[in-house]
């Protein structure tokens, strides 16, 4: 749902621009995060902060600027309020969290995951099995699964990922 705000936020700013209200050289890289608390709303951004000195106006100015002109097609924004010293705390309409469960079934296994490749990184991740000269423990376990996550969160996020799973079946205890 930050992708909503963004969007909104993104596209007031475009508009705050062409009208020549800002000057806005360059959209900075602004959060959209939770607020610490629940009565803030759903979501805060910090984009007026970080436009106050490229604009030369106080964060506050800003935010109330941008919450009085924004851009909401779909009237996804149920609220927003620009709060000291610049937040704009934005509250989400019921129907935006209701469209995720339907996003999530829609998407099925790909959900999550990034589009087919697109880093162009390759990882290798290599993890060992447990020995088998020795008493089997859940500590063992832990190379095999925690290899095998970590390769499938790098696989979700794009990258070409590579298994190796060493069976340890090598040397003179296994000839014994």
């Amino acid at each position: 749902m930050r992708h909503v705000v963004r969007t909104i936020v993104d596209a007031t700013l475009q508009s705050l621009k062409s009208a020549g209200t800002l000057k806005l050289e360059s959209v900075p890289n602004y959060s959209v995060e939770s607020p610490k608390q629940a009565a803030h709303g759903d979501w805060s951004v910090n984009v007026a902060m970080m436009l106050t000195k490229p604009e030369g106006k106080a964060p506050l100015e800003i935010a109330e600027l941008i919450a009085k002109n924004l851009i909401d097609p779909k009237k996804e924004v149920v609220k927003v309020d620009a709060v000291k010293p610049g937040f704009l705390n934005f509250t989400l309409a019921d129907e935006v969290f209701q469209r995720v469960p339907q996003e999530v079934l829609l998407a099925g296994t790909s959900f999550g995951r990034k589009g087919d490749k697109s880093t162009g990184r390759k990882v290798q991740i290599e993890f060992v099995s447990a020995n088998p000269t020795g008493p089997v423990h859940i500590g063992h376990a832990r190379g095999a699964f925690m290899g095998d996550a970590i390769a499938r969160l790098l696989d979700a996020a794009g990258h070409d990922v590579t298994r190796e799973f060493y069976i340890n079946d090598f040397g003179k205890q296994v000839e014994t």
